[in-house]
């Protein structure tokens, strides 16, 4: 008899992997779910499996890039494994559901990290810690409640909470030393974001030394930011070495740092560090603008301008620098000056002045050229109606980011001296 119950027992094991193999072959062949026989055998596996199954068969949906062979039969898996209290399922299925409901997502979260999750509590820590805008309903920012999701699993060991923790003491309580204390627990067990911020540190206290021996470790240990910041120091030097500094932004550029790979298109561009190569330059500068990088668009409608790297475009130029002048401040001014002069576009005087306002006392920029040229064009009086205190009042926003010739401006025609600060 107990030889009996073995028999079926291995009988059912097989027919439940037969089972499963033929899903996921099913899967790969985009036949799964097309028709009524598929929806009932995904129902039945959900039924019948266990949660910890129906994860792994959810995994197996998953490429190497981490996108979904099927959404639909993903969705099914992982769900059903959550709802039998997979632990990471629930938090899997509590990320998805960041993209539809916040609720949903902070309640699967919340169960999988108070089952224990690290990766569950720092996800749900993000959630109240930066708000969630997307999705419905709005979660709005609670930073003491971020903190104690970060704490709790900070005290338990975790790295990645550790640095989460350490970033809430520095930036909320402004209490670096208890910061730099979770950022070394972190450190010490090797997590690369924790060690590049203690070299941030000790960059911004000036101890560079320091900070050029923990950037290099973290790097060795994988950190983007920290190659990034590593071209940074390079090319900050008093004497900088543009040669180091170039390799050290690529390597950031090859891991997907947007901001490197339009640093390493400048360098080619301008042939520092690196043999000048415009058409390199483009090619940067298209992967960066692929991801959204509003100064490597401007820069690629220059190339488009000029004719560096690609065939002169001025209309593909033109629509290029519009975009970026949404938010970059050189492309507000380059665009400003082109509506001032009717170079490539139409010569339009009030949409000249409002680029170039938007260049000058933008929320996070003022351009000292775009403000010199605001007084300028106040003080003539030939394109705009004259007006001494207008120019006045951006010669002086011009003169504090530096303008030599703003200061002049304002001494020869009002009489006014501004003082400059002292280099350090």
């Amino acid at each position: 008899m107990e030889y009996a119950f073995i028999a079926v027992g291995v009988i059912m094991a097989i027919a439940v992997i037969i089972t499963l193999m033929k899903v996921v072959k099913g899967t790969r062949l985009g036949t799964v779910n097309t028709n009524s026989d598929g929806d009932k055998e995904t129902s039945r596996l959900c039924e019948t499996l266990g949660g910890e199954e129906l994860f792994n068969l959810a995994n197996g949906l998953v490429d190497e890039d981490g996108g979904k062979k099927d959404v639909g039969l993903w969705k099914s898996f992982m769900s059903a494994a959550a709802k039998k209290s997979c632990v990471p399922a629930m938090r899997e299925w509590g990320k998805y559901c960041k993209f539809s409901n916040n609720n949903e997502a902070v309640f699967w979260l919340e169960r999988a990290a108070n089952a224990g999750d690290a990766q569950a509590g720092i996800e749900l820590g993000k959630i109240y810690y930066y708000g969630a805008n997307y999705g419905n309903p709005i979660i709005e920012k609670n930073r003491e409640l971020a903190a104690k999701w970060f704490k709790q699993f900070a005290e338990a060991g975790d790295a990645a909470a550790q640095k989460e923790y350490g970033d809430y003491l520095m930036c909320e309580k402004k209490d670096d030393k208890a910061a730099l204390e979770w950022y070394e627990k972190s450190a010490e067990q090797g997590f690369a974001e924790a060690v590049n911020e203690i070299a941030d540190n000790y960059y911004y206290n000036e101890e560079p030394e320091k900070a050029l021996e923990n950037y290099l470790k973290a790097a060795k240990l994988g950190s983007s930011d920290a190659e990034h910041s590593l071209g940074e120091y390079y090319s900050d030097l008093d004497e900088p070495d543009y040669k180091e500094a170039f390799g050290w932004y690529l390597k950031a550029a090859e891991h997907g740092d947007t901001i490197a790979m339009c640093r390493v298109g400048e360098m080619y561009l301008e042939g520092k560090g690196v043999l000048k190569d415009c058409s390199a330059a483009v090619e940067w500068f298209e992967k960066a603008a692929a991801d959204h990088s509003v100064r490597s668009i401007y820069m690629l409608g220059k190339c488009y301008a000029e004719g560096l790297g690609v065939e002169p475009n001025i209309s593909k130029a033109i629509e290029l620098i519009t975009d970026a002048a949404d938010y970059d401040a050189e492309a507000q001014y380059e665009m400003g000056m082109r509506c001032l002069e009717g170079n490539g576009v139409k010569k339009d005087i009030g949409k000249a002045v409002k680029y170039l306002e938007k260049s000058g006392n933008g929320r996070y920029h003022n351009n000292a050229a775009a403000n010199y040229k605001l007084g300028e064009l106040y003080y003539e009086g030939k394109l705009v109606k004259k007006d001494d205190e207008l120019a006045k009042k951006y010669w002086y926003m011009s003169a504090g980011c530096g303008n030599q010739d703003a200061i002049e401006c304002l001494k020869i025609y009002f009489g006014e001296t501004v003082e400059e600060e002292e280099e350090e």
